[in-house]
C-alpha cells in the first residue's frame, strides 16, 4: 500500500464525495429515526433491534449502525453533517479494499485501476451520499470479498474469518444481503478443495464471527 497513485485516488475519491457537501446532506424521516435511536443509546438504552425492513414491519435490519452513529453524535454534539461526513469517508476508504482484492487475485496494476473505478464509481457516490444504514454495507461486502480472495488465491486460513465478518455486518446492515449465503456456498462447493485443509479451530472461530 506504499504506491504514491493509490493515495492519490483515495483523495480523488474524498474530493468526489464531497462535491456540493453539506447541501446535499438528506436527513428526512428515516435519518431522524435512526439519529434519534442512537441518541437514546447514549442516554442508556441500549438496542438490539435495528430499522424496520420495507418488506414486513415485524422483520428489522440490524441494530449496529444506531452503534455508529451513536458516538459520532456524542463527539459532534448531534450533528448531522458530521455524520454524514463520515459515512462519505467511509465508502472513500473502500478503494484501498478493492485495491488488495485487485492484486491479490490480478496483481498491483489490476487493483490500482479497480481502485480508481471504484473511486469515481456513481454508484459507489451514491452510495457514500446516502445517510443510511445501507450504507456500510459497500465496505462490509468488500470484507467479504477480500476474505475469500485471502482464503481461495492466498490459502490464507484468515481469510475465512474476514469473510464471515464481511458476511455478517452486511446482512447486519441490510437484511437482503442475506442472499449472499447463497453466493458463499457456492464458492465453498467450487473451491472446496483449497478449503478442506482448513482446521476445526478455524471454522468456529469463523462461525462465531459471523453470528456474533
Amino acid at each position: 500500500m506504499n504506491s504514491p497513485l493509490l493515495y492519490a485516488i483515495f483523495i480523488l475519491a474524498i474530493l468526489v464525495r464531497f462535491i456540493y457537501f453539506p447541501d446535499n446532506v438528506n436527513f428526512a424521516y428515516d435519518q431522524a429515526r435512526d439519529s434519534f435511536a442512537s441518541l437514546e443509546i447514549l442516554k442508556g438504552d441500549l438496542k438490539i433491534v435495528g430499522p424496520p425492513t420495507t418488506a414486513s414491519d415485524k422483520i428489522f435490519h440490524g441494530a449496529f449502525f444506531y452503534y455508529i452513529l451513536a458516538p459520532i453524535y456524542l463527539v459532534s454534539r448531534n450533528s448531522p453533517e458530521v455524520a454524514a461526513a463520515f459515512l462519505r469517508v467511509i465508502n472513500a476508504l473502500g478503494i484501498f479494499l478493492v485495491f488488495y482484492i485487485g492484486t491479490i487475485i490480478f496483481r498491483k496494476e489490476v487493483g490500482l485501476i479497480a481502485a480508481f473505478l471504484f473511486a469515481i464509481s456513481y454508484e459507489q457516490t451514491q452510495y457514500a451520499l446516502f445517510f443510511g444504514h445501507p450504507s456500510p454495507a459497500a465496505i462490509s461486502i468488500l470484507l467479504y470479498y477480500l476474505g475469500l480472495a485471502l482464503l481461495i488465491f492466498k490459502s490464507n486460513p484468515y481469510g475465512l474469518v474476514v469473510a464471515l465478518v464481511g458476511l455478517g455486518l452486511t446482512i447486519q446492515f441490510e437484511d437482503v444481503n442475506a442472499l449472499l449465503l447463497l453466493s458463499f456456498s457456492t464458492y465453498v462447493f467450487f473451491f472446496y478443495k483449497k478449503l478442506k485443509n482448513l482446521n476445526l479451530k478455524m471454522i468456529l472461530l469463523g462461525l462465531t464471527s459471523f453470528l456474533i
